[in-house]
């Protein structure tokens, strides 16, 4: 004869460790993002445009509008910031022990997820883990040029993130209580 035993959590506690693993997760991803702001910060600020030579001015100010709107915009804001967001809704939702302690990497989508997004989070971090030592032997100005686009890129990413987790299901449920009805 086998004996299952189960452990009933009460709903509040699960409320409460559901929250606490969304937070984790929100200040996971956070401190990841702020971590590559701040440690890319001062290359960038060491650039002066009167030092600059026109093709070091162009390509600054092209690399800034490609990582603003095509890492920001388009691949932060139209797609991991929302993913993200989902996922940290569902640990607040759904407590699993493993969510919950592995709350940053869940809402990245580097864990318990279908396998063609594993795979394609995990490429991406590889990537760039590769590309980090190739930007940090580049000679300045190149280097703050670089730099420049990637915090330009996560600021607007961390903004897009902290919009789709924070305001944004303000706003639904604000909307969703405001009268329904048709005139």
């Amino acid at each position: 004869m086998s004996v299952t035993s189960t452990i009933a959590v009460p709903p509040a506690a699960a409320r409460v460790v559901g929250l606490l693993g969304a937070a984790w997760g929100v200040i996971g991803i956070s401190v990841l993002l702020l971590g590559g702001v701040f440690s890319m910060g001062p290359y960038a600020l060491k650039l002066s445009w009167t030092e600059l030579s026109g093709l070091q001015r162009g390509s600054l100010l092209v690399y800034l509008a490609f990582m603003i709107g095509g890492k920001g915009i388009m691949g932060f804001h139209r797609g991991f910031s929302h993913r993200a967001a989902r996922r940290v809704r569902a640990i607040a939702r759904e407590p699993r022990l493993l969510r919950v302690i592995l709350a940053p990497l869940y809402s990245m989508s580097l864990v318990q997820a279908p396998w063609s997004r594993v795979a394609r989070s995990w490429g991406l971090m590889l990537v760039i883990a590769a590309i980090v030592p190739v930007v940090q032997a580049l000679p300045l100005p190149w280097r703050g040029i670089v730099d420049a686009g990637v915090v330009a890129g996560l600021s607007v990413g961390l903004a897009s993130f902290w919009w789709a987790v924070l305001v944004k299901p303000l706003l639904i449920v604000r909307e969703s209580s405001g009268n329904t009805s048709s005139p």
